[in-house]
Parts: structure tokens; sequence; C-alpha cells
């Protein structure tokens, strides 16, 4: 095995040094000693511990792996290196042609690109296959990745340039490299450089007959762990454990999971510093702060309208939301505020102000950030949703797969919508990280406390779920509506005659006390707004269009269901290749309100489970000691379904389409296709079922994090620049 492994890095040497343009090393010494250790490790092991022959087994399987993995840099990810031709031009600044601007200007030996500009390359050498750009921008809280591509003349189209390579780059050293093809003779080349945040300085281009090899550490080290991982759970046949709820490790492994889950919310963190935040004094004017903030000042002043002057010319009209009103009489008015009786309100829900503004502010007198209360709420709603998810596999599934649930948890955190909420980190999305929050808070104490036994934990988790519906009503009262999965375990509890009526009325009342006390203060702040206790605010909005224009209506149910649930993503032309789309249907009948969505059903993991699900009809499962009856799962589980597609319906008759309000579906939807999932796998019947299960479960979160790759201006790409050149390189290895 040593000698063959030699005899192989000898073969792959020859091939780099004979066939390969490169820069840098053959291999990266790091990769070469784990792939050397491991058949000096496999001969040891079976010299030192011979009855260990799965051990053995497994590291000899690693090490060919690894091997493989070798090979496969050199002669797949690098197969844009292969090339006898070692001759490269180094272009200078003398050899672009340019205008200079306030974009572009000459600078000593090189160009400082400001903003958006082109620049030609008119004496190229005819053995050119590419570039590498000598570049850099300073890397601070300001960078951001620039667009750049890149235009070809040659014997093809002689005197009309073609679009050939098009990419977004950070601009460090040597990240950003391009290849072409020219038809003969190549005669010059137009680059373009677009969305430049911080100045780039450009100091040389290399034209070189290929790519230059590089060897990637970081692919070798994610493939040879998933090699090891896959290795495992085949040599010890883990894929047939099912989960037990009662076995230690199994919880210790799953509470790891689900913390690794809460934990990959740092990664869109605003972080701000608590000197740099405005001091909150009570007597000052906040016109300018967050709408969550100015609710806050204004009930901390006794008062329920915020501190905004309301304009004269807003006070003459006669229907202040119409927007062609406003503008043709040149109104000021404050945007996409509720404007009532002569005062402004917000009518973003008040459950973010109490349970995060008005605690921070009381403790630190400073006023946080909308991207501060993103994070909040979308770390705990991805751990309640992690922890509402295990309540619901409990309750509606018996000895569910091991692996699948493991695989299932971060593809609900990636898909649900908090990873959206931090990302765009404005104040719309407040409302919606508070309302998943909240709801997700309710399905796991709601479901938990169905399933425990004690009387006094039951009651305790129901008083517990009451209270985080009554805040989901605050938050988003249209997000509130997935709680009624619960009705028919509720239900269930009612009528269970083997419980006294005392029994019975307490867990009732657990929950309704919390829940009406919460939905009554709530009704008493709308009725002191709006002078009714069930208005919002929302028909009061000075926003692009007269809310209340919109109305529900049966026939936009398949639009809706489209929208929400079928429209595929729209396709770009660099890295990650695909991004949220908006196809309007254009027969609406009126005017909808569109933005691009990533709608729930292209998650594939989703699509699985929405096409299983009259398969897990089919399986039927023993009663619970709780008194869980079939009939009560069946009807959850239909629910988890009815009430996404009621949801997006509403929604859409009265709001439209955005991000945003897909994100009022995926909670219950994406916790009822996780069920149906681990209800239709059998590992022993369809194995192939249960590995495309698994696999979608990942792809579904891998698709997520590479699609967040794509969004220059969000949070992933503020708080860790040089991801998406990281990724991009990762996977897009053949140009």
């Amino acid at each position: 095995m040593i000698a063959g492994e030699i005899l192989i890095l000898m073969v792959l040497s020859l091939i780099i040094s004979t066939f390969m343009f490169r820069y840098g090393d053959f291999f990266n010494p790091i990769a070469v000693a784990v792939s050397a250790l491991l058949p000096f490790l496999s001969v040891m092991l079976k010299m030192v511990l011979p009855e260990e022959k799965q051990l053995h087994q497994f590291v000899k399987v690693l090490t060919l792996c690894g091997l493989i993995l070798l090979s496969a840099e050199v002669l797949v990810f690098n197969g844009k290196s292969l090339t006898t031709d070692s001759n490269t031009t180094i272009l200078t600044v003398d050899d672009i042609t340019f205008e200079e601007s306030d974009q572009l200007k000459k600078q000593g030996d090189s160009l400082i690109i400001k903003g958006d500009c082109e620049m030609f390359l008119n004496t190229l050498p005819q053995n050119a296959k590419g570039f590498i750009f000598h570049m850099n921008q300073e890397i601070n809280e300001d960078a951001r990745i620039f667009h750049v591509w890149m235009d070809m003349e040659d014997d093809n189209f002689r005197y009309a340039y073609q679009i050939v390579a098009d990419t977004y780059t950070l601009g460090n050293e040597n990240s950003c490299m391009m290849s072409f093809s020219p038809y003969e003779t190549l005669y010059s080349m137009k680059l373009h450089f677009a969305q430049i945040a911080n100045p780039v300085t450009l100091t040389e281009i290399v034209a070189v007959p290929a790519l230059p090899y590089e060897f990637s550490l970081l692919r070798y080290m994610i493939l040879m762990m998933i090699c090891a991982v896959v290795a495992i759970i085949i040599q010890c046949r883990l894929y047939e454990v099912a989960f037990d709820w009662r076995k230690p490790p199994h919880l210790a492994i799953v509470g790891m999971m689900v913390m690794l889950c809460t934990f990959s919310a740092t990664q869109f963190y605003d972080v701000v510093k608590v000197e740099d935040l405005t001091e909150y004094e009570k007597d000052k004017n906040y016109s300018w702060a967050d709408p969550y903030a100015q609710t806050f000042h204004a009930l901390n002043n006794g008062r329920v309208a915020l501190e905004i002057e309301v304009s004269p010319e807003l006070e003459k009209l006669e229907n202040p939301y119409d927007n062609s009103a406003r503008r043709e009489s040149n109104a000021p008015s404050a945007w996409d505020y509720a404007y009532y009786d002569g005062n402004y309100y917000s009518y973003f829900g008040i459950a973010p102000v109490l349970t995060y503004y008005a605690p921070y502010i009381l403790m630190n007198g400073k006023l946080p950030t909308t991207g501060m209360a993103n994070d909040f709420f979308a770390t705990l709603s991805i751990f309640f949703m992690c922890m509402a998810l295990l309540s619901a596999v409990r309750l509606m599934t018996t000895k569910p797969n091991f692996l699948l649930l493991l695989a299932s948890l971060p593809a609900i955190t990636a898909c649900t919508g908090a990873y959206y909420c931090m990302e765009f980190s404005d104040k719309y999305f407040v409302a919606v990280a508070s309302a998943q929050c909240y709801i997700a808070l309710t399905l796991w104490l709601g479901l938990w406390g169905i399933a425990v036994k004690k009387k006094l934990w039951k009651c305790l988790l129901f008083a517990g779920s009451g209270l985080a519906l009554a805040l989901t009503v605050a938050s988003r009262p249209s997000v509130a509506i997935s709680a009624a999965v619960l009705l028919p375990f509720f239900f269930g509890i009612l009528f269970r005659k083997s419980e006294t009526i005392a029994s019975r009325m307490t867990q009732a009342f657990s929950f309704a006390v919390p829940l009406v006390a919460g939905l009554g203060g709530v009704m008493a702040y709308n009725a002191m707004r709006f002078g009714s206790p069930l208005d919002f605010g929302a028909t009061y909005q000075l926003t692009v269009s007269n809310v209340n224009a919109n109305h529900l209506r049966l026939s936009l149910l398949p639009a809706s269901f489209f929208h929400y649930f079928l429209q595929i993503p729209q396709m770009r032309s660099s890295f990650p290749y695909f991004e949220t789309n908006c196809d309007h249907l254009r027969n609406y009948g009126a005017y909808v309100y569109m933005e691009g969505v990533f709608s729930a059903l292209m998650n594939p993991f989703a699509m699985a489970g929405f096409l299983l699900m009259p398969t897990a009809y089919k399986r039927t499962l023993a009663g619970f000691r709780q008194g869980v009856t079939n009939r009560q799962r069946s009807v959850a589980l239909a629910l988890c379904f009815i009430v996404p597609i009621i949801t997006a319906w509403m929604d859409f008759c009265m709001g439209g389409l955005n991000l945003r309000y897909i994100c009022d579906i995926t909670p219950l939807l994406f916790i009822g296709c996780v069920i149906v999932l681990l209800r239709t796998t059998d590992v022993k019947k369809k194995m192939y079922r249960y590995i495309l299960t698994v696999i979608l479960c990942l792809l579904s979160a891998f698709l997520i994090w590479v699609m967040l790759a794509g969004l220059r201006d969000c949070m992933l790409l503020r708080r860790n620049p040089s991801y998406y050149d990281t990724m991009r390189d990762l996977l897009i290895f053949w140009h």
C-alpha cells in the first residue's frame, strides 16, 4: 500500500510538472502528510491491534479515499491547468487603454478603480487563454465583492465584442482569475468593473496559457471528512439506527446538532459595539429612529402615537392612503408608517418592543439597532424551531431514523427563514424574526406538553405555549394560524374520558389564560390607537399602494400557490448561478405587490416531503401512552400542509409577494415535510429512497448557504468578506 501511494504521488507530480501550468507547490504539505500517515497507521494498527479488524478496515478505506482525492485534485479539479505551454506575459498599466475619470485614475504603476469603468487590452500574446488580476481592495467593514466581466474580440467576432467571462470577487491578490478560448487570432479584450465599494488597486494583469494549478486544502479536507463519515455510517450500519429518546448518547448527539445549528446564526451577526450605540433620553425626539424604538419612546412617555410631525398638506388630503394623491399634492409623509386621525403609528407588532427593545434600553440606556433585534429573535427561532421539530417527531412518528433526523435539522434551520432575517436585517424582518421565534416556541412547548405525563409539567408547558402564541399575534398575526396544528391534540385532551373533568379543564385553562391575557393586552393597545381591538393598523399604511384596495379573492388561490410554493429560482450569469425570482403572471385583475422570492417547495427536502405526503397516510402508527390517536396525528399532519396554503393565499391577497411572506408558511410546512420523510423512509425496504432523502436534506441546507453567498450587500458577506471567493473557488473549479 505504501509503495503504491509513493508511485501514485510520483505519477501525479510528473503530470503536474510536465503537463500543467502552475505557480506554487505540487501538493499541499498537510494533505500529503495526511495521505502518508494513513498507510502507516493501517500497518501499525494491524501489528498492535490485530483483533480490531473493523478499525483496520476503516483506515484502509480512508487511505484509498485519500489517494483517490489526491488524484482527483490534480486530474479533475485542476483539469483547467492542463497545457504544455508555460509562457506568461505581464501586462502593466502601460499596456492598458482607458480614459481617466473620477472612477478610474493612474497612480504610479497602478490603476485606482473607484467606480464603474472599462478598459481595453489591445496588444495580447496569442497563447493567452486566461488572465490573473493582481489587485487589492482594503478589507474593512465597507469591503464588498465587486463585479468584473470581460468581452473578447477574435476571428469569430472581429468587429463586435462578446462577453466571455463574468464573475464577482473581493479583489484579494490572485483571487480573480478568468479564462477564455479565442478562435484563431485574439485581437482585443474589454474589461468592465462595477459595484465598487472600496477603491481597488490594479497593479498588473498576467496573461497565461491556462489558469494555474492550485491544490485546494480546504476542498481536500472537506471531501476527506465526508468520506470518513460515509465510511463510518456504512461500516457500523448506522443508517439502520432508530432514534431513541431514552438513550443519553442519542440525546447528546441531537443536542449537539441543535447547538451547531443555533451557533450557525453567528455568521450573520451585525456586530455593534455598545459604546457606538445612541444614548437613550426620555425627553429627546427620536423621529429618525426605527419604528420599534419610536414605539418604545412613545410608550415610555405615556402615549401611543409616534413622535413624528404630520405635515399640513397630508392632513388636507381627502384620501391620504392614495400614493398618487400624495405625489400630486407633494404632501410630505413618513414612508410606510400607519397614519390615522392626525397621528403616525407603527403597524409593526409590539412584541419586539416588549421583549427586546424595552429590556435592552432599560438595562443599557442605549438604542439597539434592527440588526441586533433580528439577530436576537432569529437565533432563538433556530433553537426553538429545532426543538419544535423534535417535539413533533416524538409525537407523530415511531422509531424515526436517527441519521435522517440529524440531516433534517440543518435543512429546516437553513430553509425556514432565520438566515434571511439576519441577512437583510431591516425593520421589516424584525417582525418576521419575532413571529418565527414565538410560533416555534408555541409549537415546541405545546407539542412537548401533549407528550409529557406529569400534570404539573403539562400545565406549565401549556401556559408557556399560550403566552408564546399571544406574542406571535403581537408580532405578525398571520403567522399565528400555524398554531392550528395543536388543535387535534388539544381536542383529544378535552374529550379524553380517562381523565377527570377537573384535570382536563386545568390543562385547558393553563393554555387559555395566558393566551387570552396576552390577546387582551394586544386588543386594548389596538383600541387605543385605531379605535378597534381587531385593527392592527395595516390598512393605514402610507406605502406604494393603497392597502385598502386589497381583499381576499378566491380566484388568486392558484396564483398564490404557484408563487409561494412552486416558483423556480432565477438564473444569473455568475456564481452562484441562481437567485430569488419574481415571475409576474400578469393576470391578477388588480395591482399586486411583487418582489423576488425563493419559494418553499424549491427546497429539495420540502418538495420530497410534499410529494410523499399521500404515502405517509398509508403508514399506521401504534398509539402512544399519552393517549394520542392515529386520527389526531393524521389531522395534525394534514394541517401542516393545509394551513400554509391558506396562509399563503391570505398573504398574497392582502399583501402580495416577498421573501418575508414566504417565511410565514415555512415553519409549519417544513415540520410537516420532515414528519412525512421520517414516516415514509424504510431503510430495509427502499434503501434508494433513504439515501436520496438524506442527500436532499443536506442539499437543501447547502443550496441556501450557496445562494446567500451571492447577496452582495447583506450581512453574511459583510461579516465574512472572503466567503464568496472561497465558496466560488471551492465549487466552480473548471474556470
